[in-house]
């Protein structure tokens, strides 16, 4: 984009808001209105004449449409034009679940968090699979579930080195950025912060028309935000148990897995200590002092 000729933007001293085609015009009065504040009055006046000019020149109408007072989410349903919240049958659960996954693509996530949270209430009503890859989906968009703090983070610098961002906009990210960084994990995972993060990786997609990068370089936001649903977190808690002595908990599946490793530490510190399998050897490893839990931890590394 660089290396365009300076009447290829709307904005020339800076190379920004480009009007080379058709399509980038409409970009750039999108992207125009909402960086407007940056720029002062001399630099507004350069910029909205070459995009009006531009917009005469593709025959565009970029006239501000009436404001449109928002109606609630519809979709076809087994009685034509139902309300999200309506949902009433199998038949207008399955079109409601499939026109929310196809909104997703063109919608930000905050406009379909509430119908995609009736949705899964149907669901969880009704002896849905909540495990399928949609209601996987579902979930994530009704922003149910946690995901790994790193992957998160990382997901927000992705979006920070692939835009460029300037003036008013960079200080506002950056200072956001911070400010997530900053947090304890505690405050880190309330669900309030966990919102407006998604939310403002969804808004800087839509912003700088990078939603199509979600196919490769990026993901949709909340797939990663909400990563593990509140099943997924269920099955991890239910996999846990308390070790007092060392206040550590340990994975079943994992002390299941070492069952034999386990039982020769045993049979090597403990006089005729018969083995043990299942539950019996987890209880007899939540039992353990703390020196000889320590050993038995040590041991097995």
């Amino acid at each position: 984009m660089k290396d365009l000729n300076d009447a290829f933007f709307a904005y020339p001293a800076l190379k920004k808001f480009p009007i080379n085609t058709k399509q980038a015009t409409l970009d750039s009065f999108g992207a125009y209105k909402v960086q407007k504040d940056n720029f002062n009055d001399s630099q507004r006046k350069v910029i909205e004449e070459n995009l009006n000019k531009a917009a005469a020149y593709y025959e565009l109408d970029m006239s501000e449409p009436e404001p449109v007072k928002e109606e609630p989410l519809m979709f076809k349903g087994a009685a034509e034009e139902v309300d999200m919240n309506e949902i009433k049958s199998q038949d207008d659960f399955l079109k409601a679940r499939d026109f929310i996954l196809e909104k997703r693509a063109n919608t930000t996530r905050a406009s379909l968090a509430e119908p995609a949270k009736y949705v899964l209430w149907y669901a969880a009503n009704h002896d849905v699979d909540l495990d399928s890859p949609e209601m996987r989906k579902i979930a994530h968009i009704a922003g149910i579930g946690v995901g790994d703090r790193e992957k998160i983070e990382y997901e927000l610098e992705k979006r920070a080195t692939l835009n460029i961002f300037s003036g008013k906009d960079r200080e506002e990210f950056l200072k956001f950025a911070k400010s997530m960084k900053d947090l304890s994990d505690e405050d880190f995972y309330q669900e309030k912060n966990l919102v407006t993060l998604c939310d403002v990786i969804d808004d800087i997609d839509f912003m700088y028309g990078n939603q199509h990068k979600r196919a490769s370089d990026l993901g949709y936001p909340e797939d990663v935000v909400f990563s593990d649903t509140m099943n997924d977190l269920l099955k991890q808690a239910s996999d846990l148990y308390y070790v007092p002595s060392i206040d550590a908990t340990l994975s079943k599946k994992a002390t299941l897995e070492r069952a034999n490793s386990i039982n020769s530490f045993f049979q090597a510190n403990f006089a005729d200590y018969e083995a043990l399998e299942g539950e019996k050897l987890i209880e007899k490893v939540a039992s353990l002092d703390e020196n000889t839990a320590n050993a038995l931890l040590e041991g097995l590394e």
